[in-house]
């Protein structure tokens, strides 16, 4: 019995390197608009049931009490697909949940840092006219490099304008800046929806916890998507709320 049952599973065993081959030839990319690459899935399916047929077929040998090693093996054969596709949706919920575990807790630990980086006033200069610069007061809790970026939409959002800080600047926890950007106008339309985007990177010596990305727009509410913070742009020329 336990002889044709291990040449059953060297049987299948063998059979690896055939589905190898099919995989490599039927899954190999060959262009076209989406050339991706699947090779390797068709024997990363069929170990997996392989080794899902080892054990239930083994098990089933071990617990009937006159099996017969051939139609065990067939019999088996279903039951090492149920098994394999039930594991593959444990560990797809699994594996979910343990990345909500994981994003839960990097969203509370950046709870303390939105306000590593803040914008407590701005304003477009030539006030009146075009604008030619955007002028940024912000304060930083932390060191490190400061980017910024500025743009404006129209109603219909369209682009209007944008600018950017021309050099990045190192700044130290506690500092005010007075940031200049200047302005690229690309649509003679009134920009009814402006957002400052403003990045604190930590590089090697800054003592921000991680690089912060904070956007200002109008009409956004206060959150966190785990990248970018995002804060309502205040009027401009008036200060922040604290």
């Amino acid at each position: 019995m336990w002889r044709t049952h291990l040449i059953a599973l060297g049987l299948l065993a063998l059979l690896v390197g055939p589905v190898l081959l099919l995989d490599l030839y039927l899954l190999a990319p060959r262009g076209g608009p989406l050339p991706v690459d699947m090779r390797g899935a068709f024997v990363s399916v069929y170990v997996f049931w392989l080794i899902a047929q080892i054990a239930v077929s083994t098990g089933l040998l071990l617990v009937l009490k006159e099996p017969k090693p051939v139609w065990t093996h067939v019999t088996s054969a279903p039951v090492a697909v149920v098994v394999v596709i039930a594991g593959f949706f444990i560990y797809s919920g699994v594996e979910s949940y343990l990345a909500a575990n994981a994003r839960q807790a990097h969203l509370e630990a950046r709870a303390g840092y939105a306000d590593a980086v803040r914008l407590v006033e701005w304003r477009l200069e030539p006030a009146d006219g075009t604008p030619k610069r955007a002028r940024l007061t912000l304060e930083f809790r932390f060191s490190g490099r400061f980017a910024a970026h500025i743009q404006g939409r129209s109603a219909e959002d369209v682009q209007t304008f944008s600018g950017e800080l021309e050099r990045q600047a190192q700044v130290e926890a506690g500092e005010q800046l007075d940031a200049v950007l200047s302005l690229t106008h690309y649509r003679d339309l009134p920009a009814e929806n402006v957002s400052v985007t403003l990045y604190l990177f930590k590089d090697k010596t800054g003592s921000a916890p991680e690089d912060i990305h904070m956007t200002y727009r109008t009409g956004l509410t206060v959150h966190d998507d785990g990248e970018y913070f995002y804060a309502p742009l205040p009027p401009e020329g008036m200060r922040a709320p604290e």
